[in-house]
């Protein structure tokens, strides 16, 4: 009796090495994490005039570029998980105003389980116009936010966790807001309002000083660059334990002169 139990545990012993070790095969033979993607390419022509543009996306990245003809296009396209395909959705409207609304809408399990926003990119095309748009709203949670020059009255743009390229801005003002992400600005024409609590900030190749400025970050450092140095500017530049340089020796501090402030608590501050 007990050779017979002693010879089944040994069988089910071998057949569990067996089974052990083919697993292991298969889990150097292939990875285990793969899943099955596939492609998403979905595009909207938009036939109606456009004055404003508002964005809303969760895990996409966003990138503005010019247009090539007169009308307004969208394309959404990457690589998304088999079973979440048709969780995803494109959605843009023109309402009465003007305003194009874009919104690619992800359900919440998707969300959970798929969130490399690497996979997948939603690109509008704005067509040039002679007095710009009334206003440019994007917001994301963890996809990053890139644009050509871009001209509007009021622009908004955030993110949560992403990074925010804005290639120029013309208007009134700017606000650009990210949590963890850095922020760069380029060919600045307008108010400006920054913030960011990790991430840098810069803002490069202003043509002249004649906005004002606000910049706020914690940990991040934050530089700005002008093409025509200043003479005249007020100044607010506060770091608690960061280093803060100045390289406009001919500034003076007048009432009337643009404000740049700049605000960090550990980060660096360079103003050249």
């Amino acid at each position: 009796m007990n050779k017979g139990l002693k010879r089944s545990f040994q069988f089910c012993l071998l057949l569990f090495v067996v089974g052990l070790g083919g697993m292991l095969w298969l889990f150097v033979q292939r990875d285990p994490f793969a899943v099955s993607l596939l492609p998403v390419n979905e595009q909207h022509t938009i036939a109606e005039s456009v004055k404003a543009l508002q964005v809303s996306t969760s895990t996409a990245d966003v990138i503005l570029s010019p247009s090539q003809s007169d009308q307004t296009s969208i394309r959404l396209s990457g690589r998304v998980v088999q079973a979440r395909k048709d969780d995803l959705q494109l959605n843009s409207e023109v309402t009465p105003d003007g305003t194009l609304h874009v919104e690619v809408r992800e359900l919440r399990e998707m969300e959970m389980l798929w969130t490399d926003n690497r996979y997948l990119q939603l690109e509008i095309f704005l067509p040039a116009t002679e007095t710009g748009y009334d206003s440019v709203h994007i917001q994301t949670s963890t996809g990053d936010i890139q644009t050509g020059a871009l001209s509007a009255k009021r622009g908004d743009i955030r993110s949560s966790t992403g990074d925010i390229l804005v290639g120029g801005f013309t208007g009134e003002e700017v606000e650009l807001a990210t949590q963890t992400g850095d922020i760069i600005l380029e060919n600045l024409r307008a108010a400006l309002r920054a913030k960011s609590s990790t991430g840098d900030v810069e803002v490069r190749r202003m043509p002249e000083f004649v906005h004002d400025v606000s910049i706020a970050t914690n940990t991040g450092d934050v530089e700005l660059s002008v093409i025509a140095q200043p003479t005249s500017a007020r100044l607010r530049l506060l770091s608690d334990t960061g280093d803060v340089r100045v390289d406009w020796p001919q500034v003076m501090e007048t009432d009337t002169a643009p404000a740049l402030s700049v605000e960090t608590v550990t980060g660096d501050i360079w103003i050249q």
